[in-house]
């Protein structure tokens, strides 16, 4: 998640959006690391690009029991439609 937040911090700057991280520990993930990191910057460069100069935009990760979740939060208040996320998690695209 670091380097995630690395990529994307010289876009935030330069859109004068901050880029903040709220990871609680999270353990070791078992899943396709390329389509995570597809996924994570495809929600990123979304929310940086749709934010308003001097807004947030937040990745953040908790555990919830045998589950963890990641999110992707700004104040840029669109939002994406479901279709938008389903799509977004679909290997084929």
């Amino acid at each position: 998640m670091n380097e995630t937040i690395l990529t994307f911090t010289p876009l935030a700057e330069e859109q004068d959006v901050q880029l903040v991280q709220q990871l609680d520990p999270l353990p070791e993930l078992h899943v396709d690391p390329a389509r995570i990191r597809q996924v994570l910057h495809n929600l990123l460069a979304n929310a940086i690009r749709h934010t308003p100069s001097g807004g947030r935009v937040t990745l953040a990760g908790r555990v919830d029991g045998a589950l963890v979740e990641l999110a992707v939060r700004d104040t840029g208040g669109i939002g994406l439609g479901q279709h938008v996320c389903t799509a977004l998690a679909d290997p084929r695209k």
